[in-house]
């Protein structure tokens, strides 16, 4: 992979670079926002079906999460605005897609010191849980905000998942429906195959369920956030896309996200 800096900022996203990267014959872009000289993360979100890496960086405020954080808060743009979130070959009129494989380059090009999350929005986050299934090694923390995982490994590997999801998403609706599995039903059979028991926390101000190790699991821990209310958005954000909702400022997902980090390099958990 050959990778090139643009010179110029981001239109819209001052702060924020954009980098040209040459993989398998062809050049994407990654948009990149650098916290620190010396990143103490790695964050590579996922923009959602139809939208751009573009409309992604202001929609979850990169900017001011690498500069809040100190992490390197990378935003590459998918082919024709998709991601592809399960295995079925994937062949487009540019050719064969393999979005695993332009992830292990990015992944490989960007890394940080400390933790490695991968996560996205809708198309973003179930491709962020394909690829957290599928490189259970590389990855600490899967995000995923507004999608559901359309295919679940076997035996259960993967990095710890924080899901973020709104009882009133009529596009990934909470309870299934478009041809799309049910969110919480999803995530219980995810935590059964790793063994994880699962619990409700009724004292968070919104509906929070986490699924812990009990001894004998192959994954990470899961915990997902229901933030009742709130449709198709992600909260805290900007809603820049017609294919998205008004996000919520009663919830903030890059403070959520922040405190989760920071807990995984405090305790050297990882998910791995």
């Amino acid at each position: 992979m050959k990778s090139t800096t643009a010179a110029r900022l981001v239109g819209g996203a001052a702060g924020v670079r954009a980098d040209r990267v040459e993989f398998a014959g062809r050049v994407r872009t990654a948009l990149v926002a650098e916290g620190s000289p010396a990143p103490g993360a790695l964050v590579v979100l996922l923009h959602g079906g139809g939208t751009t890496a573009r409309s992604m960086v202001v929609q979850c405020r990169a900017r001011d999460l690498a500069r809040r954080t100190g992490w390197r808060v990378v935003v590459p743009q998918g082919i024709d605005n998709l991601w592809r979130p399960t295995r079925l070959p994937t062949t487009t009129h540019r050719g064969h897609v393999d979005d695993v494989a332009f992830l292990d380059a990015l992944l490989a090009r960007f890394g940080a010191a400390g933790p490695t999350v991968v996560g996205g929005f809708s198309n973003g986050a179930m491709m962020a849980y394909r690829y957290g299934f599928e490189r259970p090694d590389d990855v600490d923390l899967v995000l995923a905000v507004g999608g559901v995982p359309l295919e679940l490994p076997d035996d259960g590997r993967g990095p710890a998942a924080l899901h973020v999801h709104g009882t009133d998403d009529r596009r990934v609706p909470f309870g299934g429906g478009r041809e799309l599995p049910a969110v919480d039903a999803q995530l219980r059979h995810l935590a059964r195959r790793r063994g994880l028991r699962w619990s409700t926390r009724s004292t968070d101000p919104h509906l929070v369920r986490r699924a812990e190790p009990t001894g004998d699991n192959t994954g990470g821990w899961i915990e997902l956030h229901v933030v009742a209310g709130v449709g198709h958005a992600w909260p805290g954000g900007v809603r820049l896309s017609p294919l998205s909702d008004d996000p919520t400022a009663h919830f903030d997902v890059g403070r959520l996200l922040a405190t989760t980090v920071a807990g995984l390099a405090r305790f050297g958990e990882g998910a791995r």
